[in-house]
């Protein structure tokens, strides 16, 4: 399946891209979340969180052709 990655913050730095069109052979957003420390290991230098379509979701959520993943790096309100 593609999917559309789009970086936030400190990531769009650590992969050098704000966006990106990413193919994915797998089905969960826990594998995406491994498959993407895998291709992008500088990821796991800070603890990020993955929305798919706009939306906060668990790991075990089922990924579909052109999901929408936002990789956001750890933020604070003030």
């Amino acid at each position: 399946m593609n999917l559309k990655l789009t970086f936030y913050g400190q990531t769009t730095e650590l992969v050098n891209s704000n966006q990106l069109d990413f193919h994915f052979n797998k089905t969960s957003l826990k594998d995406l979340s491994e498959e993407l420390e895998i291709a992008y290991p500088v990821l796991t230098r800070i603890e990020c969180k993955l929305a798919v379509n706009n939306r906060f979701e668990n790991g075990g959520l089922i990924l579909k052709d052109n999901d929408e993943i936002s990789i956001l790096p750890p933020f604070s309100g003030g």
